[in-house]
């Protein structure tokens, strides 16, 4: 079974809406980016406060975009969420974190502009 379909039925509960994002596929819950699949493993939105010892875990790297760290956001290796136990204990971790967001509502989609 692949990371997605892993992640899709872990989630299942919490109702994501899923987006493609950042290459791969990424779960929101309450309008807020939650986990996902990237560069071949998964990533965790853990929070700023979290950010250090998430990156203790094993498997953790920080999360890079255009040569900055995304702090708060955590790239996991597949090898590490290869067990539904492990993988668990990065959803939680992220669940934690989401809980103390506000809820967002979706944006209406743009209005093709006039030629």
């Amino acid at each position: 079974m692949s990371l997605e379909d892993r992640l899709t039925k872990a989630l299942a509960a919490h109702k994501p809406i899923t987006k493609r994002m950042f290459g791969g596929l990424c779960f929101m819950v309450r309008g807020n980016m939650l986990v996902g699949t990237f560069r071949g493993g998964m990533m965790a939105r853990v929070g700023k406060e979290d950010h250090i010892a998430a990156l203790k875990l094993p498997g953790a790297s920080a999360m890079e975009m255009k040569g900055r760290v995304m702090e708060g956001f955590i790239l996991i290796d597949a090898k590490s969420v290869d067990s539904d136990a492990a993988m668990k204990r990065w959803i939680d971790m992220a669940l934690a974190y989401n809980a103390t967001l506000p809820a967002k509502t979706a944006k209406p989609a743009k209005k093709p502009k006039k030629a």
